[in-house]
């Protein structure tokens, strides 16, 4: 959670530059060409992303009252890839379907997405129900995003439907030194349309992969949930070795339940199959 005036929206073909051990430069540049200029966030936003554990879900879920506000990571499907200090994740992408609308609103946030995450930034591509201080309303929409506490970058979101199927995925472009270029796109497969971000990173080691994540926000009952039982997000890959994409053909996935503070619903994680119930 972040004010607002720390959240950028990126222009198709911009790229967002981080500087030196994954702190912030501000710098937004088109073809070479600086455009805009943001300063770290003068308040350090709230972190929702939980860390990584190694523990089963049993030992991680947290049952919460009722009456409780859900805000936070609900439930994910994730994997701590195996690579080395001089090696990175260069691809993490999985599709799934976006699904119907809440049953009851009351201005909740939902988030379904998939993403790569280092010690500071986390790269995601997402789906949004909601509208989230910044955009978006009662209606879906897809974008990529790249955070921390300092600061927000997303790429232009493109309206969708229930129903639709979706692919996004993350894969790198360059590896300099300790810099890494990052191609993060989401398409919207019924209709063609997507949204697409550019983003470099200095001294971050990409090392978690997420193939299905379930956030929520300013939510008080289970009926804000999508009404849909569940979602799948299929085919999930992960690469690394850059510029070979050697991809692993068993990643480990492993499911977490979170405790987002929100009401407890149908929560369960399918990790092999990338399958969130809610």
């Amino acid at each position: 959670m972040i004010r607002p005036d720390c959240v950028h929206e990126i222009p198709k073909g911009a790229r967002v530059e981080i500087g030196k051990d994954g702190d912030l430069t501000g710098d937004v540049t088109l073809n070479g060409v600086l455009i805009a200029h943001y300063d770290a966030c003068p308040e350090k936003a709230v972190i929702t992303r939980q860390g990584a554990r190694t523990q089963g879900v049993a030992q991680v879920q947290q049952q919460a009252q009722q009456e409780e506000t859900g805000n936070g990571w609900v439930e994910d499907d994730e994997w701590n890839a195996p690579v080395g200090g001089s090696d990175n994740i260069d691809f993490m992408g999985s599709n799934w379907t976006v699904p119907e609308y809440p049953s009851e609103i009351d201005g909740q946030v939902i988030y379904l997405a998939n993403g790569i995450s280092a010690q500071k930034w986390f790269l995601e591509t997402e789906l949004q129900w909601g509208y989230n201080g910044v955009f978006g309303g009662n209606y879906y929409e897809i974008e990529t995003l790249l955070i921390d506490d300092s600061a927000a970058y997303f790429s232009t979101p493109v309206f969708v439907n229930p129903g639709d199927s979706l692919t996004g995925y993350s894969y790198m472009t360059k590896e300099s030194g300790n810099k890494t270029y990052w191609e993060s796109v989401i398409v919207d497969n019924s209709t063609g349309y997507g949204s697409e971000g550019s983003y470099w990173v200095s001294g971050q080691h990409w090392t978690w992969a997420y193939a299905g994540i379930l956030q929520a926000y300013d939510l008080n009952a289970c009926a804000e949930f999508p009404d849909s039982p569940r979602t799948s997000f299929s085919d999930a890959s992960v690469a690394h070795g850059f510029p070979n994409f050697d991809y692993y053909s068993y990643p480990n996935w492993f499911g977490v339940i979170w405790g987002y503070g929100g009401p407890t619903c149908h929560f369960a994680v399918v990790a092999a199959s990338g399958t969130l119930d809610y």
